[in-house]
């Protein structure tokens, strides 16, 4: 059994992630289980390996957020992703509300508002 899952709450939530990678800007994906050290992705149009470092938008009730992770896990469905570093404000956040709107793909980068990079 992995320790973190033992350890770290998840919440049964779903919401819209956008994830930044490589050369690519966004990709869509739906979010699932969020805890303070990462959460699951369902995608279906991209399959990325583990150790491939990606930041993920998440707009949250209240603020939005630009999280440094790292693909640890993948599967038929999505992946696993490990922050860079524990988001407890975030995981907070998201257990506040039970579905949070999936918005539309953003299309182009340069709309998408500033976002609170956690720490600074």
């Amino acid at each position: 059994m992995n320790p973190e899952r033992s350890l770290c709450a998840r919440h049964p939530v779903g919401f819209a992630v956008q994830i930044r990678y490589g050369r690519r800007r966004l990709h869509s994906a739906r979010g699932l289980e969020p805890s303070i050290h990462g959460l699951y992705l369902e995608l279906r149009a991209i399959t990325l390996p583990e150790g491939t470092p990606v930041e993920l938008e998440i707009n949250a009730p209240g603020r939005q957020w630009l999280v440094p992770a790292v693909v640890t896990r993948r599967d038929r469905r999505g992946i696993a992703v490990r922050f860079v570093d524990p988001q407890p404000a975030l995981a907070s956040d998201l257990a506040q509300a039970d579905a949070l709107p999936m918005p539309p793909p953003a299309t182009d980068p340069l709309r998408v508002p500033l976002l609170e990079r956690p720490g600074h």
